[in-house]
């Protein structure tokens, strides 16, 4: 669902990005360390698919590196 909202709204830079982490942060608070970090990277993949799709990696790469790198920042500090 969250995907298809970022994807209507602008992939990378949309102001719905941002949700990808607080659904790794709820992960976190409910799954196992496996499960954040898998949560984070499906997230990561979800969005690099999204930005991929619509050609925008290229317009939208340091911003899209920055949003991945945090998503999966969250997932490894999950990890206990």
């Amino acid at each position: 669902m969250l995907t298809a909202v970022v994807a209507v709204t602008g992939s990378a830079q949309s102001p719905f990005a941002f949700l990808y982490g607080l659904i790794v942060l709820e992960a976190a608070l409910g799954l196992a360390s496996r499960g954040t970090f898998l949560t984070a990277v499906a997230a990561s993949v979800l969005l690099l698919a999204v930005t991929f799709v619509q050609g925008q990696l290229a317009q939208s790469a340091s911003a899209l590196a920055a949003q991945v790198a945090a998503i999966i920042a969250m997932g490894l500090l999950a990890w206990r």
